[in-house]
């Protein structure tokens, strides 16, 4: 912007106006001489941080960057900047995303782990939508908080050093998924199993050391926490709970073994296990609502709450297997804690009852409080140093 000499611009009504709002400071003017940005004008250090001050204050009180930009006659880059400073704005906030097969959820997460803004976009088909789709989700959050200072990023599949994803599910195959986010976005990006991630995002810092996470899906995945830390294993591979064998010479799993934990206490294995039960009691209320409503992990939960005994067993025999399962993972890792989460624990004590029949530990099993949002919260937590790598 070019300034010019105020004495030499102004007549001396006017000068004098504009000097008491400046303090009596006012050396040089913009040439469009209505611009009332006095701490760029006069040049004084002081009226610059007021400014700088009264920005953040309007920002925090609902004006957008754009609004700002138009008011203060700076650019939307400077009013982000400004905004961005740790002198003018101490907290900190990080983007979560948590990528899945179906969507992908992200949020604006704060240093106290309160979720800010959290909403989700379609999964894209190819690497390339699928890249540009996140770029896209970065700069919407941007343009709505300049605050961000990191990003973290749940995904499912394997993760080599930390950016390399490879998922079967996700059009990802050796995609440096880091590095791509991190050099567009110019900031630090932390990429984590979104098992894991969802760990994080149940994990109270404050009330516990060790905590396990399983959660029961198309398979059953999990997260640790030892020692107030996330455990990744040599690896990076730990908290592969679903393939612990559970029953010798069982189910065939895609893993290549048979047994596995996720053959037997999944929501998939669930819903084959209620399957079962309707071709071999075709007279019961379990077969009759199955003709009406759709073969999936609610059914046996549903005809068992009408009372229907086949179902009930069922039910029984499911928490049978998930009870064995957890058991020995509690004898191995020792948790304070155990959080169960996916769309079956939507059914609380209705799971929870029968499980603590078989359960032989004595650790308390939860179903998880932050539900469709763990996985946000925790990536963003990927940068706390419970998280951290």
């Amino acid at each position: 912007m070019k300034y010019q000499n105020a004495k030499d611009f102004l007549d001396e009504t006017l000068l004098e106006e504009l000097q008491k709002q400046a303090g009596g400071r006012l050396l040089y003017v913009p040439t469009i001489g209505e611009k009332k940005n006095w701490g760029e004008v006069s040049g004084e250090r002081t009226k610059l941080r007021e400014r700088n001050r009264q920005i953040c204050r309007e920002y925090a009180g609902g004006f957008s960057v754009r609004e700002l930009a138009a008011k203060w006659y700076l650019s939307v880059a400077s009013i982000r900047k400004i905004l961005a400073a740790d002198k003018h704005n101490p907290r900190q906030h990080y983007l979560g995303m948590d990528i899945g097969g179906t969507f992908v959820k992200y949020g604006v997460v704060d240093e106290d782990g309160q979720v800010l803004l959290f909403d989700t976009v379609e999964t894209p088909n190819t690497e390339k939508e699928f890249v540009r789709a996140l770029y896209g989700v970065i700069d919407n959050v941007r343009e709505q908080d300049p605050h961000i200072r990191g990003i973290g990023v749940g995904c499912a599949g394997l993760i080599e050093n930390g950016n390399l994803v490879t998922a079967a599910n996700l059009p990802f195959k050796s995609t440096p998924l880091r590095d791509l986010l991190a050099s567009y976005a110019g900031l630090p990006v932390l990429l984590e199993n979104d098992a894991n991630c969802a760990a994080l995002g149940e994990y109270n810092a404050a009330e516990e050391v060790n905590m396990l996470y399983i959660t029961l899906g198309t398979g059953v995945g999990g997260g640790v926490i030892l020692n107030r830390q996330l455990y990744r294993g040599s690896r990076g591979a730990a908290g592969e709970v679903g393939h612990i064998t559970i029953v010798r010479d069982g189910e065939p799993c895609p893993c290549g073994k048979r047994g596995c934990f996720e053959q037997y206490a999944s929501a998939t294995a669930l819903v084959r296990q209620t399957a079962e039960a309707v071709k071999t009691h075709p007279t019961s209320l379990l077969a009759a609502m199955a003709k009406e409503a759709p073969m999936d992990g609610r059914l046996s939960f549903n005809a068992a709450y009408a009372g229907c005994p086949v179902a009930r067993a069922v039910i029984d025999t499911f928490c049978t297997y998930l009870a064995a399962g957890i058991d020995s993972l509690c004898e191995v890792l020792d948790p304070q804690h155990v959080v169960l989460a996916g769309g079956i624990t939507k059914e609380g004590e209705g799971l929870l009852a029968p499980l603590r029949n078989h359960l032989h530990t004595q650790v308390r099993v939860t179903v998880a409080q932050n539900r469709g949002q763990s996985g946000v919260l925790g990536a963003a937590r990927l940068f706390s140093p419970n998280g951290g790598r």
